[in-house]
């Protein structure tokens, strides 16, 4: 029998945490053991998880951190102290369908090739009431999306951060080349790079998740319009590209140190996204100059940005 450890973060989650852990414990596939690191919560959460425990029918290690470590740091912990051979990480204000352990691991076990799935979410407000959108609609991912790339996650991944880790669940033996996750990284980011350049990364097309869009939530959704991504980017200016080619960097350090299939050809791509992240960081004030810029690395857009989204981004940062 496969073993599924869960593995959980928590920071001052008590409004939200207890609908998360009943939505663990009704899962159809209960998990091997559930681990959680509180990263020094100072409300009830401690409370919560210890009441929790003492009823589950599956085994909860709680660790609470002396100092806060971070969200990354702190899952990072996690993801090392879990035993089972496949992982499924959680945040802890959302609502697992009780469906979300049994269909993600029957994807990996089917197929040893595949060393990470995903799924789709629902988006909830507060109370967990639908707001009408799914995770993947943000994203502007989809079916087709994924028929048009053949399947190599790496193309889209090179474009946007895509996994969101409240839908992930990968293969334990995939940390050597994970850990330690580096820092410029929101850990899913990072883990969906390394699986996706060491195994095969899919998408399940289903809805698995209640995501809660809230206010106090450190990443959440982002803007999905073009005046909302324009906003947001705006805060940051051009040096977010500065911070993206660094973070490929990084990808690309780790990968010489763990090379896997196709080894030339990713090197190339990641170096493209490392280049193309610079030259965007370095676009000219002139809007005449910048918008020939752009327009002369327009094919750059469509392979490491979104496009005319980008482009359109970019001209009017």
């Amino acid at each position: 029998m496969t073993l599924v450890s869960v593995a959980m973060c928590t920071y001052n989650g008590e409004k939200y945490l207890q609908e998360q852990l009943d939505s663990i414990a009704s899962q159809g596939l209960p998990p091997h053991e559930l681990v959680i690191c509180d990263d020094a919560s100072t409300d009830s959460t401690a409370e919560i998880v210890n009441a929790f425990a003492a009823t589950a029918e599956f085994p909860v290690r709680f660790i609470q951190n002396d100092r806060n470590l971070g969200s990354t740091k702190n899952f990072e912990k996690a993801i090392g102290l879990c035993q089972g051979e496949l992982i499924a990480l959680c945040d802890q204000d959302d609502v697992w369908l009780p469906q979300k352990l049994a269909r993600l691991s029957a994807v990996l076990i089917a197929d040893p090739t595949i060393g990470g799935v995903f799924s789709d979410a629902e988006l909830v407000d507060d109370n967990t009431r639908p707001t009408g959108g799914k995770l993947w609609d943000t994203l502007h991912f989809s079916l087709k999306t994924h028929r048009r790339i053949q399947g190599d996650l790496c193309k889209l991944l090179l474009k946007q951060d895509l996994v969101t880790g409240a839908t992930l669940m990968f293969r334990a033996n995939l940390r050597s080349i994970m850990m330690p996750i580096e820092s410029s990284w929101v850990h899913d980011g990072w883990i969906a790079w390394m699986i996706a350049l060491q195994s095969r990364l899919v998408p399940v097309f289903e809805v698995l998740v209640k995501y809660r869009v809230h206010g106090s939530q450190q990443i959440g959704v982002g803007p999905t319009t073009l005046s909302g991504r324009l906003a947001r980017a705006r805060q940051t200016g051009l040096g977010q590209y500065l911070h993206s080619a660094r973070r490929f960097e990084a990808v690309r350090e780790r990968w010489i140190s763990y090379p896997g299939e196709n080894r030339q050809a990713r090197l190339r791509d990641i170096n493209g996204k490392v280049n193309h992240s610079y030259l965007s960081a370095g676009l000219p004030n002139n809007r005449l100059l910048r918008a020939c810029c752009i327009a002369r690395n327009a094919w750059a857009y469509q392979k490491y940005a979104q496009g005319l989204r980008g482009m359109a981004k970019d001209l009017l940062l």
